[in-house]
């Protein structure tokens, strides 16, 4: 799997006042980059992931975070791209 930052579908966060904000570094397990980290998840067993926004205010809650990621289908073998929203999302500083 890939976990997208800067590549699409990208990884967007946005404040309460409706500001939006690119993921510009992300890390999946023990991978990590600018545009995306790849790494083989394992069913069942969690996998940290950390995502980073430049020049975002001090906020406590995201009112939407969008996370873009993408996938190769075990029955065509094509890349698929997705996003997953979640909304709110507290933030541990």
């Amino acid at each position: 799997m890939k976990l997208n930052g800067g590549n699409f579908p990208s990884t967007l966060a946005y404040t309460d006042n409706g500001l939006e904000f690119r993921a510009n570094d992300v890390v999946l397990g023990a991978k990590s980059g600018s545009f995306y980290a790849e790494q083989t998840l394992v069913s069942q067993i969690p996998t940290p992931a950390t995502l980073r926004f430049r020049d975002m205010p001090p906020t406590s809650e995201l009112s939407l975070l969008k996370i873009g990621y993408r996938y190769r289908s075990l029955e065509t073998g094509q890349w698929v791209e997705e996003t997953m929203e979640f909304r709110p999302v507290p933030l541990v500083l």
